[in-house]
């Protein structure tokens, strides 16, 4: 029996070997099927690792940045555009107030040239009535001094008459000068 305890336990030592070898051998080939090791797992990890800190140094962090500044373009474009538009407004009602206000000056011109045009004709209306009213003082004055002169050829050609008449009625001759005196004198007479 005490080889037999002996023989069992080389048997169990021998089977729990065999066991131990064949779960390790077990363990080689499923990791080796796998093509898992810890070793090629840390340094595929490791790997990563830096290729993530890498795209974030070289891309991850310009194309933020990239984005941001976009982003504030953007934001900056869009703050001037709300600005042109007020601006735009504020042109616009400023544009309207200087049309209006431009109106009213054009309109304000317009009546004070309408009324000078009116003082002017006025103006020019009494200067034509008083150069009028001239022309005619003028005239009535031509016509009495041609009525004075025209009166005075008469007078004369009356003396002239009556006196060739005395002297054809006195049949003889006597002093012009006298007899001219004598006849303005008749002629006067009878005038008044």
């Amino acid at each position: 029996m005490g080889e037999t305890t002996e023989n069992k336990m080389d048997l169990d030592l021998t089977a729990v070997a065999e066991t131990t070898h064949s779960e390790t051998a077990t363990e080689k080939e499923g990791s080796e099927g796998f093509g898992l090791q810890f070793s090629t797992v840390a340094i595929q990890a490791f790997n990563l690792l830096i290729l993530l800190v890498l795209l974030n140094f070289i891309l991850f962090k310009p194309l933020l940045k990239m984005l941001h500044s976009r982003a504030h373009k953007i934001k900056e474009g869009i703050e001037n555009a709300e600005k042109a538009e007020i601006t735009l407004s504020q042109s616009k009602a400023d544009g309207e107030v200087i049309i209006k206000s431009a109106k009213q000056e054009g309109q304000k011109i317009l009546d004070n040239t309408k009324s000078t045009a009116e003082i002017i004709r006025q103006d020019l209306i009494r200067k034509a009535e008083d150069e009028a009213v001239s022309i005619i003082k003028a005239g009535q004055e031509d016509l009495a001094n041609s009525e004075k002169e025209a009166e005075k050829k008469i007078k004369e050609r009356a003396v002239n008459l009556v006196i060739s008449a005395a002297e054809v009625f006195l049949k003889g001759k006597l002093d012009k000068g006298i007899d001219s005196k004598l006849i303005e004198d008749i002629l006067k007479k009878e005038t008044l």
